[in-house]
């Protein structure tokens, strides 16, 4: 039983960390294409 909500505690935890890495990922692109946006634009 203990096992069980441990291993559910580290899917959840890692799936959090792909989440998080894929948010940063996303911010990350965007911040690129903006820049790229206002430097064409000069």
């Amino acid at each position: 039983m203990l096992w069980e909500v441990q291993s559910q505690n580290w899917a959840i935890e890692a799936i959090l960390q792909a989440f998080s890495r894929l948010i940063v990922a996303l911010l990350f692109a965007e911040i690129i294409v903006i820049t790229q946006q206002v430097n064409s634009e000069h």
